[in-house]
C-alpha cells in the first residue's frame, strides 16, 4: 500500500477510501484485537491511518528534497515563497498555480500548508530526520 505513494498519491475520496478499507481489514486478522474498534485496532497495532503514513511519507520526502539529497533533480524543483520572511523557517513554499487536478496535487502542493507549518529547528535539521533519508 507504500509502494510509489509519493508518486502516486489518490485524491478522489473513492480511491482513498478503498484503501483504508485494506487496512481496516487487514487489522481485524489478529485473533485477540478483531472485535476493538478500527482506532483501538490502530493504536494496539501502533499504526496510523493510511492518510497520516502518506502525509508522513510526503514530508519525510520533500525534506530529502529541500536538503539536496537527490542530485538528478532540476534546481526549480520546488518554489520557494521569496517574500520577506518574518516568520517560520526560511525554505517555505510557495503554492503553485495549477489548471488540471493532477497538478494540484503534486507533491509539493499536496503538502505545502504543512511543510510550511513546521518549526525552523525540524526543517533546517538533519539529525532529526536523518533516520528517514
Amino acid at each position: 500500500m507504500e509502494y510509489a505513494n509519493i508518486i502516486w498519491n489518490p485524491y478522489f475520496a473513492k480511491d482513498i477510501n478503498l484503501l483504508e478499507r485494506i487496512q481496516r481489514s487487514v487489522t481485524r486478522i489478529p485473533k485477540q484485537i478483531r472485535n476493538l474498534s478500527y482506532e483501538d485496532r490502530l493504536s494496539s497495532l501502533k499504526l496510523s491511518t493510511h492518510q497520516q503514513r502518506r502525509k508522513r511519507g510526503d514530508l519525510i520526502e520533500l525534506f530529502k528534497i529541500a536538503s539536496n539529497k537527490y542530485q538528478s533533480l532540476p534546481d526549480n524543483f520546488l518554489v520557494y515563497n521569496n517574500s520577506n520572511l518574518t516568520r517560520g523557517h526560511p525554505l517555505k513554499l510557495a503554492k503553485e498555480r495549477c489548471n488540471k487536478k493532477p497538478r494540484t496535487e503534486f507533491l509539493s502542493n499536496r503538502v505545502f500548508k504543512e511543510w510550511n507549518n513546521l518549526p525552523q529547528e525540524i526543517v533546517l535539521s538533519s539529525k532529526h530526520l536523518s533516520k528517514y533519508c
